[in-house]
């Protein structure tokens, strides 16, 4: 074959005719269109006549001298992005025997996998992802053919900006721009040699790279959290009651624990109030029968940051069933797509559930289904005692391809019913990112399945990882539908903190279908409002409704609900009164303040039982320095988590004052979270 390798002449002549702008985006965009249209032209003039297969083939000489050239001219962060192009160039240069043993794919076909003008300055990270991706497989029962797993791709820092700015070098150098281009044949070659499945991941692994890249270089946060205003202040004479679900999630705490360590404050809709107060273990009176699972603690006393109102705190903790916890059916349903492939995600995953194995008794099985581009099954139910087996299959877990994540909870349910232990526990528990972008991506239609297989008396609890396409509003909806609960995992501490000191209560509830329904007396309280719960309201008429769901509680959580109140008379109301209204008159109870209502069903039971008490003046705490530790380090979380959301309510309420309550309340502390609270708080002040 004559030798038709491009030459340093022919790129520099290239280079030299090209015009380049002002640096912007329009600018940006030129450079890339024009730069690569030059090297198009070179690679049509020197290759014409020969097949697209043969091209890459035949540069591939330049390639390892401009390789070499542009590792020489690069800054330290991109060393990781030119390691995997070393190892794109030895793909190259063994194509001659990789075609000996892969079917060639027709050219049309290679077409299809083109790297697009659009996204070819993503293309060197998305191939240096890809081409590192070994074609060996950990064992895997596929549930479609051919399916194949990649390794584990490291997390390439591609914003690297020279001299600031926070965009990609490689967008303010249009010389690089040159280089890159040279690439471009690659993503043909890697075609030929990739299956149908395989191209998949290619093109899904392009697009989450192009997005990653834009996230860095923009800034913007892309995790999802429902949007929800916060609870307004509501006139007990036209609303006197208040239902709401229980909620012992956990997620947004974390969440926002990992923002503040990351030096920004949190956006507002993640700030969930009631998950902030509930992270916390609160040492509330405990029941001594499992017919009776919690009894309530109330308190009225002075409002922290309003001295005009009081709050109504409500704390129950749930009955500790340790002794009478039978088998342990677990399904750990693992997202294993290539958003999962950092270091904070899959590797964090498979420490947490290593820990969350070696809490378990010997006779419980374990089962373990992974999902990507299809859904598999990497272990079969197995016994805790075969605990090597487990570990190493969670060992042989690897990221990569797109994310079907409505097949692989229909596969884990499957599991758990296949070895579903009758009086034990039942549940699956889905780890992930929360990025469903394949299968059954329909929200509504995977709260739809859930419920539906939560009847059989499988379970689901949600364990979210990571950053930056966090999709917490779907994680959420999904446990709520699934009768478990959602956690953020952020480190190996908060890891060991769920799998470990709080396993008995995330894994075993002790009841379900918990309602909470306050009633107001319009005599005493002329205004209330709830704090946090604004995705856990229910319909009044709920409250009986044994067909409408609500949260669990599990062995001995604790969940606390707080509210504002005006008293009658006082100075504190945001309402002004109606000019030609009615005065509210007070009720046959005339000393009660509210009259508290709890529903909630036995672990295996359909019908609810009903649990009531009376709020009144035995219930008022005059001093704040006579409330339990507990009560008042929940106030001081209460405030920090309005604060955040932008402190509406909290007037002058400052982080200052907050840390001076948490530290009035911190109480033995064990294990040091509420010394971490008083910490992040001083944090976040220092962000405002």
């Amino acid at each position: 074959m004559k030798k038709t390798d491009i030459k340093d002449s022919d790129i520099q002549n290239a280079l030299n005719k090209i015009e380049i702008p002002v640096f912007d985006e329009t600018a940006k965009q030129q450079a890339i269109e024009t730069a690569l249209s030059a090297f198009d032209a070179q690679v049509e003039k020197k290759f014409k006549g020969l097949s697209f297969i043969q091209r890459p083939i035949s540069i591939t000489a330049n390639i390892f001298k401009k390789i070499g050239d542009w590792i020489m001219n690069i800054s330290y962060p991109q060393m990781a992005t030119a390691s995997g192009l070393v190892i794109a160039v030895l793909v190259v240069a063994l194509m001659p025997q990789m075609q000996e043993q892969v079917p060639v794919m027709k050219e049309e076909s290679l077409q299809e996998m083109a790297v697009s003008k659009k996204t070819a300055p993503q293309a060197v990270v998305a191939q240096t992802k890809n081409l590192q991706a070994s074609s060996q497989a950990y064992p895997v029962t596929p549930a479609q053919p051919s399916m194949v797993m990649l390794s584990p791709v490291p997390q390439v820092d591609f914003d690297v900006a020279e001299g600031g700015g926070g965009a990609p070098a490689i967008a303010r150098m249009p010389e690089k721009m040159a280089r890159i281009a040279q690439f471009k044949a690659q993503s043909y070659q890697q075609a030929q040699v990739l299956g149908e499945y395989q191209k998949q991941e290619v093109a899904q692994s392009i697009r989450r790279v192009q997005e990653q890249v834009e996230l860095e270089s923009s800034g913007e946060e892309r995790d999802r959290f429902s949007k929800e205003k916060q609870n307004p202040v509501r006139l007990t004479a036209q609303h006197p009651v208040s239902t709401l679900s229980v909620d012992v999630d956990t997620a947004s705490y974390s969440f926002v624990r990992r923002q503040i360590n990351a030096g920004r404050l949190p956006q507002p809709n993640s700030v969930r109030v009631e998950e902030m107060i509930n992270y916390f273990a609160y040492d509330y009176p405990t029941p001594t029968v499992a017919s009776q699972p919690f009894k309530p603690t109330v308190a009225i006393y002075s409002t922290p940051w309003n001295s005009k109102t009081k709050l109504l705190h409500i704390g129950i903790k749930g009955y500790s069933a340790t002794k009478n916890i039978k088998k342990s059916n677990l399904v750990f349903l693992l997202d294993v797509s290539g958003s999962m492939s950092s270091h904070d995600k899959l590797p964090l995953l498979k420490n947490a559930f290593k820990l969350l194995v070696d809490t378990l008794k010997p006779d419980d099985t374990v089962a373990i289904a992974v999902y990507a581009g299809a859904a598999g099954t990497v272990l079969e139910p197995t016994p805790v005692k075969e605990r090597a087996k487990i570990i190493a299959a969670l060992d042989r877990l690897s990221a990569g391809g797109s994310t079907a994540g409505g097949a692989g909870i229909e596969l884990a349910y499957s599991l758990a019913q296949s070895s579903f232990a009758k009086d034990g526990v039942n549940r699956v528990i889905l780890a992930t990112d929360g990025d469903f972008n394949v299968g059954i991506t329909d929200k509504d239609a995977l709260k739809g399945m859930i419920e539906q297989k939560r009847k059989s008396g499988v379970f689901l609890s949600v364990l979210g990882f990571g950053q930056g396409n966090y999709n917490d509003r779907l994680m959420q909806e999904l446990a709520q539908n699934g009768n478990g609960i959602a956690a953020y995992i952020d480190n190996l501490n908060e890891a060991r903190k769920v799998m470990v000191q709080e396993a008995t209560a995330n894994l075993f509830p002790i009841a379900k279908d918990v309602k909470i329904q306050v009633e107001f007396n319009p005599g005493r309280i002329a205004e209330y409002r709830l704090i946090g719960y604004e995705t856990r309201v229910l319909n009044r008429e709920d409250f009986k409704n044994d067909k409408v769901d609500a949260g669990d509680i599990g062995a001995g959580h604790t969940v606390t609900a707080i509210y504002e109140i005006s008293l009658v008379g006082g100075t504190g109301q945001l309402i002004a009164p109606l000019r030609y209204g009615k005065p509210a008159k007070s009720s046959n109870n005339s000393g009660e303040f509210a009259f508290l209502k709890m529903r909630y069903k036995l672990p295996q039971e359909t019908k609810s039982q009903l649990m009531t008490r009376a709020i009144d003046n035995d219930d008022i705490v005059e001093k704040i320095e006579q409330l339990s530790d507990d009560i008042r380090f929940g106030s001081a979380v209460a405030a920090f988590g309005q604060n955040l959301r932008g402190g509406r309510y909290t007037g002058d309420f400052s982080n200052q004052d907050i840390i001076t309550l948490a530290n009035s309340g911190k109480g033995a502390d064990p294990y040091g979270y509420r010394s971490e609270f008083v910490s992040l708080v001083r944090l976040a002040d220092s962000l405002k």
